[in-house]
């Protein structure tokens, strides 16, 4: 197919570094596949973490929908003439 381009090709294809990163590539592949890399731990973690602040910030977001749906206000004290700002 490549073979007019450049006809060195075919010596780079045989020679024993192709092979060796050929060889390497296709065990990543199957390792990445069966999930038997060496970050699989750490890339566990990160997508716990993740769920754990994705569900975070669906109730965060749930309760902002609740306050503007009731027009409740966002603040915590009341504001009539006795009550006392937070110091």
């Amino acid at each position: 197919m490549f073979w007019h381009l450049n006809p060195r090709l075919f010596d780079h294809e045989n020679s024993k570094v192709h092979r060796d990163c050929l060889n390497k590539w296709y065990e990543l592949t199957l390792r990445l596949h069966n999930h038997q890399v060496i970050g699989k731990g750490i890339q566990d973690t990160m997508d716990k973490e993740r769920k754990k602040w994705r569900a975070i910030s669906r109730i965060i977001i749930d309760v902002i929908f609740f306050l503007s749906k009731q027009n409740i206000s966002f603040r915590g004290h009341r504001e009539d003439y006795d009550s006392k700002w937070p110091s």
